[in-house]
């Protein structure tokens, strides 16, 4: 950073090309395991939403869901996977570099 700042670069320019690029795998797996943490909750909607069975997620239909219809079940279930997955594909090579940095120590 010193050197960015040495070469004439500003605070802002600093952070921008030399802060984010060394945090960014630590960025990613925070917002991947966020978003997996947020997108799979069962007991709080459960436990809020109670009164208004209309709003509450996915996560809990599922829970909720227990029908001779098997077939629809397993497509909500792999529709319901979907996002979280493109998530972890967006992320994937912020969490391996990340992975690989704590290997190297």
């Amino acid at each position: 950073m010193e050197a960015a700042q040495v070469d004439g670069a500003g605070t802002f320019r600093c952070y921008i090309h030399v802060v984010i690029p060394v945090c960014r795998p630590v960025i990613g797996a925070a917002v991947a395991l966020s978003f997996a943490d947020c997108w799979n909750l069962v007991e709080q909607p459960l436990t809020y939403l109670t009164q208004a069975p209309q709003l509450q997620p996915l996560s809990t239909m599922f829970n909720q869901l227990a029908s001779e219809n098997t077939g629809f079940e397993f497509a909500g279930a792999a529709l319901y996977i979907l996002p979280a997955l493109f998530v972890y594909m967006f992320f994937q090579e912020d969490i391996l570099s990340g992975i690989q940095l704590t290997e190297m120590k």
